[in-house]
């Protein structure tokens, strides 16, 4: 009787250490940016595509609105609307902002193995590419990445799912919102056509700053890129 408690106690133990170790890991994995050289051709230049950029009218800062992409005529956002999003972008809004927030991607959705944390299909979206320093996360601003399991089928991804990784850096450059186990979240993936193909689908939750308390709430998300 005392030997089977002792093997309950160790298994018990055992458990713990594993539970705990797999939240460290989680917190290490979420806490590193997802914006890296990863996204780089083999060349090592960065493939940038459809920039958005920010029209300011007199009295505004850059962080006005309307949003124009290059080569396109601007999109002019109507407070409360949500805006289906285009080809090679991500559309979202945030909670208490008035207006849709369009990105377009830095790349297509590109398999990478970086670690045994950063394995599958990462995408990065930015308001302004050219702006951010990718070795210096202070510089990240207006980004929000990606990335998916290696093998993408149609479905639901929450903040549970794994691996599945949400990143976002707002207006404050440098501070990083992610995937929290207490905060819900879910990424629908409506279509995946595979290497070749496109992935489009929608996105909306709460989303915790990786080293305070501040939530975000991001709503009426949608995406739709290629896949490399």
């Amino acid at each position: 009787m005392k030997k089977a408690v002792i093997i309950s106690i160790c298994v018990a133990a055992v458990a713990l250490i594993y539970f705990l170790s797999g939240k460290d890991e989680d917190k290490v994995k979420t806490n590193t940016a997802l914006l890296s050289d990863a996204v780089s051709g083999a060349d090592g230049k960065s493939r940038t595509r459809g920039i958005v950029t920010r029209e300011t009218g007199p009295g505004e800062d850059e962080t006005g609105w309307p949003y124009k992409a290059a080569g396109e005529e601007t999109i002019r956002m109507d407070s409360g609307e949500s805006v289906p999003a285009q080809e090679n972008t991500a559309s979202f809004r945030i909670q208490g902002e008035p207006d849709t927030q369009t990105y377009a991607s830095v790349a297509n959705f590109t398999k990478i193995s970086a670690s045994p944390q950063f394995t599958g299909y990462l995408v990065n979206f930015a308001a302004n590419f050219e702006k951010i320093n990718v070795s210096n996360q202070s510089t990240y601003r207006h980004v929000i990445s990606m990335m998916l399991p290696t093998d993408v089928t149609p479905g639901v991804y929450n903040e549970k799912s794994s691996p599945f990784i949400v990143q976002f850096f707002g207006s404050e450059s440098g501070v990083l919102y992610t995937l929290d186990y207490n905060h819900s979240f879910s990424l629908s993936i409506d279509e995946w056509g595979g290497p070749g193909g496109r992935a489009r689908g929608t996105f909306s939750g709460e989303l915790k700053s990786a080293n305070g308390t501040e939530v975000i709430q991001i709503r009426d998300g949608s995406f739709n890129v290629g896949i490399k």
